[in-house]
């Protein structure tokens, strides 16, 4: 979240009308609460799904999983090794 804001701080201090960046900003918000990096809805039954995605997304990478259960990251692994 700290570089989205980066970004949207960049976009509104660009050399443009007010009102322009300001609808550009919109626009990107509402492209980015889209995206898993933002908000995510998980369900039980998609929580594996989930997290690769997360991880495809650069969200999230393996060592932000060292909390989780053996039986998780080990499942992480074998996904991640049949992707290579």
């Amino acid at each position: 979240m700290a570089k989205l804001n980066k970004e949207y701080i960049a976009l509104l201090s660009e050399n443009n009308n007010p009102s322009t960046n300001f609808w550009k900003l919109k626009k990107r918000i509402r492209q980015d609460v889209k995206s898993p990096g933002v908000a995510i809805d998980i369900r039980r039954s998609d929580f594996f799904v989930e997290i690769l995605s997360l991880m495809n997304a650069g969200v999230i990478n393996r060592e932000d999983l060292a909390d989780f259960s053996k039986e998780v990251t080990n499942w992480i692994d074998q996904i991640l090794e049949w992707n290579d």
